[in-house]
């Protein structure tokens, strides 16, 4: 159990003192940004949860998905993201809402940044495991793929990323009374039945460590990765195009198939009778689904990651409070658009929400 500091003193000035490294940064001294963060952090809180609760069931409740090892990866996704939505956005917009910390006190306010540390890092580790899968895919046969890319493997892989997602929150709380202690050195005190503001953002090294460690770093990595990725299926497209308009003879055309499978073993099996349906269902769907989630992913986490390693430590003044806001909403609204693109990528999910939609109208109509 961690000793808890004195957190009866408020610091004057504190929303000017304190860098807003940490998306739980908030002023209390305009009231028309805490109108704009109630009605987007509510909204986004409602869609992400319902949007993330319906695939998480469309993905249990349908044997092939589950038989599918990398869809577990979507699915614990889809937990990150509809926790962040249930838990951190609510809590976020009765705050607020009452223009005061809503948990009260340290005990609430260090147990929030550890749920969201581990919620925010986990998404972008999530993305980095899908890529993990996606280069596997393209790097060797699918029928090695599929023997080695096994349930038991996919799920080691996912607790691992759970295991390694709470090490920011769990390094925050560590180091909780070192921070706090750095900070009353330098005449800060913060009530924490007011605001709940990480002692660690005062220390501009540590958090830049944090951003750069589990933000930018694992960004970079899925960066590297996707281009290759990418590079990679547009080759072996090219090639089996190649292929497919080859207009010789039965045995001609076998001997092509097994020439390209030679060259290519990330495309090679064990009969020639792939065409393309098979090529866009075991390649390049799940690319494209990839890619859509990288995009998303950096569109939505670089502007906050970026400001806390890089404008932060150069020129601190350069930006508003009011953008860095924006930038810390827009992390948040990862969690909303990550199921979308499930949804208009997986047709068995898409299919999911076409029932219960239809159910939902029917059932209004039978009431009328």
């Amino acid at each position: 159990m961690f000793a808890v500091e004195d957190d009866s003193h408020v610091g004057e000035n504190v929303s000017q003192t304190l860098s807003p490294l940490s998306p739980t940064f908030m002023q209390f001294n305009q009231p028309a940004f805490s109108v704009y963060n109630i009605i987007v952090r509510g909204l986004m809180s409602l869609f992400a949860s319902v949007a993330n609760m319906g695939t998480i069931i469309a993905i249990s409740s349908d044997a092939s998905m589950r038989s599918r090892p990398s869809n577990l990866i979507l699915l614990s996704l889809a937990v990150a993201d509809f926790g962040t939505g249930a838990v951190l956005l609510p809590i976020l917009t009765t705050q607020n809402g009452l223009q005061r910390w809503p948990l009260g006190g340290v005990h609430g306010c260090r147990l929030f940044l550890f749920i969201e540390a581990t919620f925010l890092t986990s998404g972008i580790f999530h993305i980095v495991l899908l890529t993990w899968d996606r280069y596997r895919l393209l790097t060797q046969s699918y029928s090695v793929y599929i023997t080695k890319q096994t349930h038991k493997v996919v799920l080691t892989a996912v607790t691992l990323t759970w295991m390694l997602s709470i090490i920011p929150g769990t390094l925050e709380m560590v180091t909780w009374n070192s921070n706090v202690a750095a900070i009353l050195k330098d005449g800060i005190r913060i009530n924490y039945n007011v605001m709940c503001v990480p002692p660690s953002t005062r220390r501009l090294n540590m958090a830049l460590s944090f951003n750069l460690l589990f933000r930018l770093l694992p960004l970079l990595v899925i960066l590297i990765l996707g281009v290759c990725i990418v590079v990679r299926l547009c080759q072996h497209i090219r090639r089996w195009n190649r292929v497919n308009q080859h207009q010789g003879s039965s045995t001609d055309r076998n001997n092509n198939f097994d020439e390209v499978n030679a060259r290519m073993p990330r495309f090679g099996h064990s009969d020639n009778n792939v065409d393309n349906v098979i090529l866009r269902r075991r390649y390049i769907k799940p690319i494209i689904v990839y890619i859509i989630l990288l995009l998303l992913l950096v569109l939505c986490t670089f502007p906050v990651a970026a400001y806390a390693v890089i404008i932060n430590s150069f020129c601190r003044t350069c930006f508003g409070k009011q953008y860095i806001l924006y930038w810390v909403n827009l992390m948040y609204f990862n969690s909303c658009v990550n199921p979308v693109a499930v949804i208009i990528t997986n047709r068995r999910v898409w299919l999911f929400y076409q029932r219960c939609i239809h159910t939902m109208c029917c059932n209004c109509i039978s009431l009328h």
